[in-house]
């Protein structure tokens, strides 16, 4: 079984039709300037919206496959960004931030044990003023909408079956690949948790780490309702 993200990564882009980069980018912009720090960049996706309103971006990631993936996604403006792997967990930038930033569920992968822990670090580097941005899929969107239940698609190129195991805290979400290389597929298999985080928990974390905290519906980019799928954190540092 492969690490999250190093089989998908190839395919990430592809599959992940269903997030709105460009409205989240709408959403977010005027709160970005100056040097950037982008945790869990992922494929580089939001990467490219980031350079158009930043000075220089420091993209992170904990995945080599991912990483590769950014670089090839902004290779045309690769003079504004620096790539980096390395964890949110331990990540230093060598510079005060003006703005940190983690789209599409970075922080469901720390633990609620670590998550002040990774505020307090990322408080740490912000210059005050700055804006910290970051979403998580919300407690009802991983207990009730992906947790035990079964997702596939099935195309030309490739098929994949996502099998998830809702416990207590997390999901363990398990992704068979079945990709296709001339007559032939290969198999590779890859598995991800994703922990569960209660919204009040997450926003006293914030504050005790030195940020006010504002939280909205990180899909339709209003208020939160109790069906929210994705919950977006907009905190400022004091």
């Amino acid at each position: 079984m492969m690490e999250a993200y190093s089989v998908i990564a190839k395919f990430y882009d592809s599959a992940n039709t269903d997030f709105d980069y460009s409205k989240y980018f709408e959403f977010i912009k005027h709160y970005f300037s100056g040097k950037v720090v982008e945790l869990a960049c992922g494929s580089g996706a939001f990467t490219d919206y980031l350079v158009k309103v930043c000075d220089s971006v420091i993209a992170v990631d904990n995945c080599s496959e991912m990483l590769d993936k950014a670089v090839q996604n902004n290779f045309k403006n690769r003079k504004y960004i620096q790539f980096v792997k390395d964890d949110i967990l331990t990540f230093v930038p060598p510079f005060k931030a003006n703005n940190v930033i983690a789209v599409c569920d970075g922080f469901n992968y720390i633990t609620d044990c670590d998550l002040q822990k990774a505020f307090d670090k990322i408080s740490g580097y912000m210059k005050s003023g700055g804006y910290f941005i970051f979403d998580i899929s919300s407690s009802y969107k991983l207990k009730n909408v992906i947790g035990n239940n079964i997702f596939y698609e099935d195309r030309d190129d490739l098929t994949y079956l996502w099998t998830n195991k809702l416990n207590k805290d997390f999901v363990q979400m398990d992704i068979t690949v079945f990709e296709k290389i001339g007559d032939l597929y290969k198999r590779e298999d890859e598995s991800h948790i994703q922990y569960i985080h209660d919204r009040q928990f997450v926003e006293d974390c914030l504050k005790n780490a030195g940020f006010s905290v504002q939280t909205f519906d990180g899909e339709k980019f209003d208020s939160l309702k109790d069906e929210s799928l994705r919950l977006l954190f907009i905190c400022k540092k004091l």
